[in-house]
């Protein structure tokens, strides 16, 4: 492989990589507040 595509690709995946636990992160806590509203309400053996 050539060098300089391999510094590339490397600097693209070290770009991209924060991106995503970034987002991932955003995401994650959107998801997390939307079932606690509901679990009040469930009755069952498991609350």
């Amino acid at each position: 492989m050539n060098i300089t595509v391999f510094w590339i690709l490397f600097l693209i995946l070290w770009g991209t990589v924060p991106l995503m636990i970034i987002k991932g992160r955003k995401d994650s806590n959107t998801l997390q507040t939307a079932p606690s509203k509901n679990s009040s309400k469930k009755k069952g053996l498991f609350r």
